[in-house]
């Protein structure tokens, strides 16, 4: 299920924010990530997660689905109805993000490029080719 978005205008969400605009845990990042472009069950989210992240991060079944938990209760994903397809589980539960979990991405996104700005200008990271210096807001 393919899922299409808004674009992103630069403009502050209007949405509200259960989480009072604290950073998201790495967790919950790969989890909202992994949901932006369809809806999936917790094991295509845990394969996601590892590619999305070259294997780098491959979550504990137990804290993927505590995320989850928490996440739905935030409002930032819910539960998606989801036919299943012949041979699968009908119990499996299907998890899509919310407008809230979108906005909730994008200012982590905001945020997290604000960060990389920041070590570029400190020299931590160095400027990719060609890419203008700008002065972190």
């Amino acid at each position: 299920m393919s899922r299409s978005h808004p674009p992103d205008r630069g403009a502050p969400e209007r949405l509200h924010d259960p989480r009072g605009g604290r950073p998201l845990s790495t967790l919950t990042v790969e989890v909202l990530f992994a949901l932006v472009d369809q809806a999936r069950y917790g094991y295509e989210i845990l394969k996601e997660i590892e590619r999305q992240t070259a294997g780098a991060s491959s979550p504990r079944t137990a804290s993927l689905y505590a995320a989850l938990h928490r996440l739905e209760e935030e409002g930032l994903v819910e539960e998606a109805p989801q036919a299943a397809q012949p041979g699968e589980d009908e119990r499996r539960a299907y998890y899509a993000i919310t407008p809230a979990g979108l906005g909730a991405l994008r200012q982590e996104a905001r945020r997290m490029a604000r960060v990389v700005d920041l070590a570029r200008e400190k020299e931590l990271l160095p400027y990719a080719a060609g890419e203008p210096r700008t002065a972190v807001s």
